[in-house]
């Protein structure tokens, strides 16, 4: 005899569960349609940031950082998460801020079909829904080498920024054999 979960449940119970399930689908599918996203607040050198929660995989506070020598600035070094060897980019020189050397921060592991990496970030803030709706362009006194990863600016003067920028681009590669002499 094969039973259900709906089996501990009078018939009463079960439209109760049903229509909460519906209530919660039609919820999230208001949140799609108004453009509404969850983020993560980060601060950086004084700034807010967001990052969509839907493009993070884990959030770390104590993980050793190896540096690494001769690379770009923005690259902190490297990180075992997991068993899994992961470069450290710090997300204060990426955006052309300044690297605050009294803390570590903390280490946020982002993911798409081509890579992953851990982004540092000096604290982290809270998770709170936004309204895309409400993003307004970067402003022009943002540097280009920025603003390509930043998404839009919300009213409050977080900015979004754009994961799949930062992880898809080509630049932040470092793919180069440093000559031993």
């Amino acid at each position: 005899m094969v039973m259900s979960i709906y089996d501990n449940f009078t018939h009463e119970e079960v439209g109760i569960l049903r229509e909460r399930a519906e209530r919660a689908a039609q919820a999230s599918q208001d949140e799609t349609t108004v453009g509404l996203i969850s983020v993560l607040e980060v601060h950086i050198t004084n700034e807010i940031y967001a990052l969509p929660i839907s493009e993070l995989t884990a959030i770390y506070d104590s993980i050793i950082v190896i540096p690494i020598p001769c690379v770009p600035a923005y690259i902190t070094g490297v990180a075992n998460i997991r068993g899994q060897i992961l470069s450290v980019l710090d997300l204060a020189m990426l955006l052309g801020g300044e690297r605050d050397a009294d803390t570590d921060g903390a280490l946020i592991v982002v993911t798409n079909r081509n890579a992953s990496v851990a982004l540092r970030a000096e604290t982290i803030g809270d998770t709170v829904t936004i309204n895309t709706d409400e993003l307004t362009a970067t402003p022009a006194t943002i540097g280009s080498d920025q603003s390509q990863y930043i998404q839009g600016i919300l009213p409050d003067g977080t900015s979004l920024l754009n994961i799949s920028m930062i992880l898809n681009n080509q630049a932040l590669i470092v793919d180069e054999q440093v000559q031993v002499t």
